[in-house]
Protein backbone atom coordinates (compact mmCIF):
# COMPACT_ATOMS: atom_id res chain seq x y z
CA UNK A 1 0.00 0.00 0.00
CA UNK A 2 1.34 3.41 -1.06
CA UNK A 3 0.49 6.69 1.21
CA UNK A 4 1.03 10.14 0.15
CA UNK A 5 -0.29 13.57 1.84
CA UNK A 6 -3.07 11.12 3.78
CA UNK A 7 -4.20 9.15 0.95
CA UNK A 8 -3.51 5.02 0.57
CA UNK A 9 -3.68 3.71 -2.64
CA UNK A 10 -3.39 -0.10 -2.46
CA UNK A 11 -2.50 -2.96 -4.86
CA UNK A 12 -6.61 -4.05 -4.70
CA UNK A 13 -7.20 -0.71 -5.92
CA UNK A 14 -9.06 0.56 -2.85
CA UNK A 15 -8.65 4.34 -2.15
CA UNK A 16 -9.10 4.93 1.41
CA UNK A 17 -8.60 8.43 3.43
CA UNK A 18 -5.98 8.10 6.22
CA UNK A 19 -5.86 10.65 9.41
CA UNK A 20 -2.59 10.27 11.75
CA UNK A 21 -2.31 5.81 11.91
CA UNK A 22 -5.91 5.44 11.34
CA UNK A 23 -8.15 5.04 8.29
CA UNK A 24 -10.73 7.04 7.59
CA UNK A 25 -13.45 5.99 4.79
CA UNK A 26 -15.62 9.37 5.50
CA UNK A 27 -14.47 12.07 2.95
CA UNK A 28 -13.87 9.12 0.19
CA UNK A 29 -16.96 8.58 -1.90
CA UNK A 30 -18.02 5.25 -1.71
CA UNK A 31 -18.10 4.60 -5.45
CA UNK A 32 -14.04 5.53 -5.29
CA UNK A 33 -13.31 2.98 -2.37
CA UNK A 34 -12.67 0.09 -4.95
CA UNK A 35 -11.23 -0.12 -8.58
CA UNK A 36 -9.47 3.45 -8.39
CA UNK A 37 -6.50 3.43 -11.40
CA UNK A 38 -5.19 7.43 -10.91
CA UNK A 39 -5.43 9.56 -7.99
CA UNK A 40 -4.47 13.23 -7.81
CA UNK A 41 -3.81 15.47 -4.56
CA UNK A 42 -4.85 19.02 -4.15
CA UNK A 43 -4.57 21.67 -0.65
CA UNK A 44 -7.86 19.67 0.61
CA UNK A 45 -9.07 17.59 -1.88
CA UNK A 46 -9.09 14.61 -3.25
CA UNK A 47 -9.42 13.03 -7.07
CA UNK A 48 -9.34 9.75 -8.53
CA UNK A 49 -10.01 7.70 -11.65
CA UNK A 50 -11.66 4.80 -11.26
CA UNK A 51 -11.68 1.99 -14.21
CA UNK A 52 -13.33 2.75 -16.98
CA UNK A 53 -12.23 6.63 -16.81
CA UNK A 54 -14.99 8.39 -14.16
CA UNK A 55 -13.84 11.05 -12.63
CA UNK A 56 -14.53 11.31 -9.35
CA UNK A 57 -13.69 14.12 -6.25
CA UNK A 58 -13.61 14.20 -2.36
CA UNK A 59 -12.54 16.85 0.54
CA UNK A 60 -13.97 18.56 3.30
CA UNK A 61 -13.73 22.02 1.37
CA UNK A 62 -15.72 22.54 -1.85
CA UNK A 63 -15.88 26.36 -1.16
CA UNK A 64 -14.18 26.93 -5.11
CA UNK A 65 -15.85 24.43 -6.67
CA UNK A 66 -13.15 22.03 -6.69
CA UNK A 67 -14.83 18.87 -5.39
CA UNK A 68 -18.01 19.65 -8.23
CA UNK A 69 -16.98 17.63 -11.39
CA UNK A 70 -18.64 19.40 -14.75
CA UNK A 71 -21.08 17.14 -16.27
CA UNK A 72 -19.14 17.17 -19.17
CA UNK A 73 -15.75 15.42 -17.49
CA UNK A 74 -18.37 12.89 -15.98
CA UNK A 75 -19.81 12.00 -19.04
CA UNK A 76 -16.42 11.32 -20.77
CA UNK A 77 -13.28 9.07 -20.32
CA UNK A 78 -10.14 10.24 -18.14
CA UNK A 79 -6.92 9.11 -18.35
CA UNK A 80 -4.95 11.86 -16.23
CA UNK A 81 -6.67 14.17 -13.60
CA UNK A 82 -4.05 16.82 -11.64
CA UNK A 83 -5.30 18.76 -8.67
CA UNK A 84 -3.85 22.38 -7.58
CA UNK A 85 -4.48 24.06 -4.34
CA UNK A 86 -7.98 24.54 -4.87
CA UNK A 87 -8.75 23.80 -8.87
CA UNK A 88 -9.35 20.25 -10.54
CA UNK A 89 -7.86 19.33 -14.44
CA UNK A 90 -8.93 16.04 -16.54
CA UNK A 91 -7.33 14.59 -19.44
CA UNK A 92 -10.48 13.50 -21.56
CA UNK A 93 -9.79 10.57 -24.34
CA UNK A 94 -9.53 9.98 -27.03
CA UNK A 95 -8.80 13.84 -28.78
CA UNK A 96 -6.59 14.50 -25.59
CA UNK A 97 -8.46 17.54 -24.33
CA UNK A 98 -8.20 19.26 -21.07
CA UNK A 99 -10.84 20.13 -18.51
CA UNK A 100 -10.52 22.68 -15.38
CA UNK A 101 -13.43 23.55 -12.92
CA UNK A 102 -12.57 25.19 -9.25
CA UNK A 103 -10.60 28.48 -8.77
CA UNK A 104 -9.79 30.29 -11.12
CA UNK A 105 -8.17 33.71 -9.60
CA UNK A 106 -5.42 33.23 -11.90
CA UNK A 107 -7.28 31.52 -15.10
CA UNK A 108 -5.65 28.21 -13.75
CA UNK A 109 -8.46 26.11 -14.52
CA UNK A 110 -11.22 27.84 -16.86
CA UNK A 111 -8.19 29.48 -19.16
CA UNK A 112 -7.43 26.58 -21.39
CA UNK A 113 -7.84 26.82 -25.25
CA UNK A 114 -10.72 24.58 -27.01
CA UNK A 115 -7.76 24.26 -29.49
CA UNK A 116 -5.56 23.01 -26.86
CA UNK A 117 -6.24 19.00 -28.04
CA UNK A 118 -3.19 16.00 -28.45
CA UNK A 119 -2.76 16.92 -24.78
CA UNK A 120 -0.79 13.42 -23.27
CA UNK A 121 -0.09 14.70 -19.35
CA UNK A 122 -1.12 17.44 -17.08
CA UNK A 123 0.07 19.04 -13.69
CA UNK A 124 -1.15 21.71 -11.73
CA UNK A 125 0.56 23.76 -9.43
CA UNK A 126 -1.15 25.75 -6.12
CA UNK A 127 -2.56 28.91 -8.95
CA UNK A 128 -0.94 27.13 -12.22
CA UNK A 129 -1.06 24.25 -14.85
CA UNK A 130 1.10 22.89 -17.26
CA UNK A 131 0.05 20.49 -20.19
CA UNK A 132 2.47 18.18 -22.73
CA UNK A 133 1.12 17.42 -25.58
CA UNK A 134 2.06 14.90 -27.90
CA UNK A 135 4.83 16.37 -30.11
CA UNK A 136 6.83 16.94 -26.79
CA UNK A 137 6.10 20.93 -26.52
CA UNK A 138 5.34 22.11 -22.74
CA UNK A 139 2.09 24.61 -22.41
CA UNK A 140 1.22 26.33 -19.49
CA UNK A 141 -1.54 28.77 -18.14
CA UNK A 142 -2.44 30.33 -14.65
CA UNK A 143 -0.26 32.78 -12.28
CA UNK A 144 2.71 33.90 -13.86
CA UNK A 145 4.55 35.51 -11.21
CA UNK A 146 7.40 33.71 -10.74
CA UNK A 147 7.62 32.07 -14.59
CA UNK A 148 6.54 28.61 -13.24
CA UNK A 149 3.88 28.34 -16.22
CA UNK A 150 6.47 29.46 -18.55
CA UNK A 151 8.95 26.89 -20.19
CA UNK A 152 11.89 28.31 -20.57
CA UNK A 153 13.33 29.00 -23.74
CA UNK A 154 16.28 26.89 -23.20
CA UNK A 155 13.65 24.20 -24.01
CA UNK A 156 13.17 24.76 -27.64
CA UNK A 157 14.29 21.72 -29.60
CA UNK A 158 14.11 19.52 -26.61
CA UNK A 159 11.10 16.80 -26.11
CA UNK A 160 9.36 16.56 -22.76
CA UNK A 161 8.51 13.40 -21.57
CA UNK A 162 7.19 14.22 -18.46
CA UNK A 163 6.18 16.88 -16.40
CA UNK A 164 5.12 18.14 -12.49
CA UNK A 165 4.24 21.29 -10.51
CA UNK A 166 4.94 22.21 -7.23
CA UNK A 167 3.21 25.15 -5.65
CA UNK A 168 5.01 27.87 -7.20
CA UNK A 169 7.37 26.08 -9.62
CA UNK A 170 7.50 23.52 -12.09
CA UNK A 171 9.81 20.65 -13.66
CA UNK A 172 9.56 18.77 -17.26
CA UNK A 173 11.81 15.91 -18.11
CA UNK A 174 13.47 15.40 -21.27
CA UNK A 175 13.96 12.63 -23.58
CA UNK A 176 18.09 12.60 -22.22
CA UNK A 177 17.12 11.95 -18.80
CA UNK A 178 17.65 15.70 -18.08
CA UNK A 179 15.94 17.75 -15.41
CA UNK A 180 14.99 21.49 -16.56
CA UNK A 181 13.31 23.37 -13.33
CA UNK A 182 11.83 26.83 -13.35
CA UNK A 183 9.64 29.27 -11.51
CA UNK A 184 10.16 30.39 -7.89
CA UNK A 185 13.22 29.42 -6.31
CA UNK A 186 13.12 30.99 -2.95
CA UNK A 187 13.82 27.14 -1.35
CA UNK A 188 16.45 26.08 -3.85
CA UNK A 189 13.42 24.02 -5.36
CA UNK A 190 14.56 25.04 -8.82
CA UNK A 191 17.74 24.93 -8.50
CA UNK A 192 18.44 21.41 -10.37
CA UNK A 193 21.45 19.55 -8.97
CA UNK A 194 24.24 17.94 -11.39
CA UNK A 195 23.31 14.72 -10.41
CA UNK A 196 19.84 15.11 -11.46
CA UNK A 197 20.89 16.58 -14.95
CA UNK A 198 21.26 13.11 -16.47
CA UNK A 199 19.76 9.28 -16.16
CA UNK A 200 16.58 10.36 -14.72
CA UNK A 201 13.32 8.12 -15.51
CA UNK A 202 10.73 10.62 -13.38
CA UNK A 203 9.90 13.58 -11.72
CA UNK A 204 7.78 15.12 -8.74
CA UNK A 205 7.24 18.05 -7.57
CA UNK A 206 6.19 18.57 -3.61
CA UNK A 207 5.20 22.67 -2.21
CA UNK A 208 8.77 23.72 -1.98
CA UNK A 209 11.13 20.77 -3.08
CA UNK A 210 11.06 18.22 -5.82
CA UNK A 211 12.03 14.38 -6.38
CA UNK A 212 14.31 12.69 -9.10
CA UNK A 213 13.91 9.79 -9.76
CA UNK A 214 16.40 7.15 -11.45
CA UNK A 215 17.93 3.34 -11.04
CA UNK A 216 20.22 3.83 -7.95
CA UNK A 217 19.99 3.80 -4.41
CA UNK A 218 18.26 7.09 -3.14
CA UNK A 219 20.01 9.82 -1.29
CA UNK A 220 18.37 12.91 0.07
CA UNK A 221 18.13 16.97 0.92
CA UNK A 222 16.32 19.10 -0.74
CA UNK A 223 15.93 16.63 -3.44
CA UNK A 224 15.45 12.94 -3.78
CA UNK A 225 17.39 11.27 -6.45
CA UNK A 226 17.99 7.50 -6.91
CA UNK A 227 20.18 7.49 -10.14
CA UNK A 228 20.98 5.43 -13.13
CA UNK A 229 22.82 2.07 -12.24
CA UNK A 230 26.31 2.03 -13.83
Amino acid sequence: MVFAQGIALSVTQQLLCTQGDAVDRAFVPRRARANVTTIALGATHGLGILRGGLVVAWGQDNSRGQVSVPVEVRRRVAVAVAAGAAHSLALLSPEGRVVGWGANDALQARAVPDAWHNVTAIAAGDWHSLALKADGSVVGWGEPSYGQMKPPASLRGHRVVALACGALHSLVLLTNGTVVAFGDNRAGQSAVPAAARAGVKAIAAGSFHRCAFALRACRCTKTCLRRRAS
